[in-house]
């Protein structure tokens, strides 16, 4: 898929509705690779729940706000004392 393909369909309305329809189907059928997004992960609740424990900061899904010790890895599994 072509940046401006990409720029098209992801901002929307600057073609019209078929035109990017048709693009994005073109794009598919012609074995565009995918764009593979990484996770997001709200709380860590919700990475636990997902079985995602000790993101290292750099891998996909970890964010500071995940770290409260700021230790590089966010979401540990809880160990109680």
């Amino acid at each position: 898929m072509t940046a401006a393909t990409f720029l098209a369909v992801f901002l929307g309305g600057v073609f019209g509705p078929d035109v990017l329809k048709s693009q994005w189907v073109a794009a598919l059928k012609a074995g565009a690779p995918q764009v593979a997004l990484a996770p997001y992960y709200r709380t860590c609740s919700s990475a636990h729940a997902a079985g995602v424990y000790s993101l290292r900061a750099g891998e996909p899904g970890h964010r500071e706000a995940l770290d409260r010790d700021q230790d590089g890895l966010a979401c540990e599994p809880y160990t109680p004392r």
